[in-house]
């Protein structure tokens, strides 16, 4: 049992190192737990005892949950898809960069989906998945014949470049003419 805490502190510090949590020192150590079953909890170091919901913003407590999250993901062993709906909200760019390299990692294992309002995080995904060699699929929802949640490729209007919509308007207007 001490040869997996130890690795599990290990995975923990190696995921909250990958996404970028810098402003804290957490530590994932085993807890007591019941007989068979292994508990770990997080320990915020040099706090004189506070808890790490006490200490850290809103964004540093999402890297540490996330980091916890793919500590856990680390140890299983099946490849489910994962969902994240804005992973990235509360934190800067400078997360959002590290969050989706990670995420593109995670994605050579397995499907891995991503809802977010970011066109920058948006941004770093899509670089992330070219790094990585990942196939990224752009799909955005939006109200479709007055009923919402209509499921389109690529990027919205609003986040197309302008070439990008100077395009779409000249293929709408040849459509139109013929």
């Amino acid at each position: 049992v001490q040869a997996s805490s130890s690795v599990s502190s290990q995975r923990f510090g190696e995921e909250s190192t990958a996404i970028g949590l810098r402003t804290l020192s957490v530590k994932m150590e085993e807890i007591k737990g019941r007989k068979g079953e292994t508990r770990f909890g997080l320990r915020l170091e040099g706090a004189s005892g506070n808890k790490v919901h006490e200490i850290a913003s809103e964004g540093e407590q999402r890297c540490v949950a996330l980091a916890a999250f793919l500590r856990e993901l680390s140890q299983a062993s099946h490849h489910s898809t994962l969902v994240f709906d804005d992973p990235v909200s509360s934190l800067d760019h400078w997360h959002h960069q590290r969050i989706a390299e990670r995420l593109a990692r995670e994605a050579g294992v397995r499907q891995v989906i991503v809802f977010t309002h970011s066109t920058s995080f948006l941004h770093d995904l899509q670089q992330a998945a070219r790094d990585s060699t990942v196939e990224l699929c752009i799909l955005h929802l939006e109200w479709g014949d007055g009923v919402p949640g209509k499921c389109r490729e690529g990027l919205p209007w609003d986040w197309k470049t302008a070439d990008e919509r100077f395009d779409k308007l000249e293929k709408r207007q040849r459509e139109i003419s013929t």
